[in-house]
């Protein structure tokens, strides 16, 4: 099965995703709101946002989830070692 004839299922919710962040604050980067959302994560991706169920679950409830929000030293770490830090890290 590809990666993306996993990842579907799941985001729909026809399958169960492999971690849920349940009850967390999810900061979306995109509207600039604070939403009390489930996350579900697939095969390392984050697969969608709602109310799912999955095989593991983590109570993030009162904690900060910010998918796509990436801390700036990263970037500047990565810059000045054309990638190799980051390389390193992953």
């Amino acid at each position: 099965m590809s990666d993306l004839a996993a990842l579907i299922p799941a985001a729909r919710g026809k399958a169960p995703a492999d971690l849920i962040l349940k009850g967390g604050w999810v900061v979306n980067v995109f509207s600039g709101k604070l939403e009390k959302i489930d996350l579900a994560i697939k095969n390392g991706i984050i697969v969608g946002l709602g109310h799912y169920s999955g095989k593991d679950e983590l109570d993030v409830s009162g904690g900060y989830v910010s998918p796509g929000l990436i801390e700036p030293r990263v970037i500047l770490a990565t810059a000045w070692s054309g990638g190799s830090v980051l390389k390193e890290a992953l």
